[in-house]
């Protein structure tokens, strides 16, 4: 079951799943524990990592990237243990900040906000 090293294959989609989890519950944290130490900014900043991972499934599957993006707000505004102490996290803050994470070279922040408006709020489940 080895791989030399750089040699792909398919990450199955459980795998696939617990892995994003596991990255949205991280990054997420990361934003919120920067708010506890210098304050809640007036713009949202999720950071690099986070612009390269959502570019990434855009170029694999814009719609598993409406899900990242619907994730990664109920992480901010349900799930983490410190959800909503800085207030609501809306998506148009978070497609705001967007623009201050994507990778260099990403020209379709347009497309995907515009995806995003139209798919992300069903996904969510109720109100952002």
């Amino acid at each position: 079951m080895s791989n030399p090293m750089g040699a792909t294959r398919p990450i199955p989609f459980r795998i696939r799943r617990i892995l994003l989890g596991g990255f949205i519950a991280s990054s997420a944290g990361r934003v919120i524990e920067g708010w506890h130490r210098r304050g809640r900014p007036g713009h949202l900043h999720p950071g690099g990592l986070t612009g390269e991972v959502l570019a990434y499934l855009w170029d694999e599957d814009q719609d598993a990237a409406m899900v990242f993006l619907s994730d990664y707000l109920a992480e901010l505004n349900i799930h983490h243990p410190d959800a909503g102490t800085f207030g609501k996290v809306s998506l148009e803050e978070l497609l705001r900040g967007l623009g201050l994470c994507m990778p260099m070279g990403f020209e379709d922040l347009d497309a995907l906000a515009a995806k995003a408006e139209r798919d992300v709020p069903d996904l969510y489940g109720s109100p952002i």
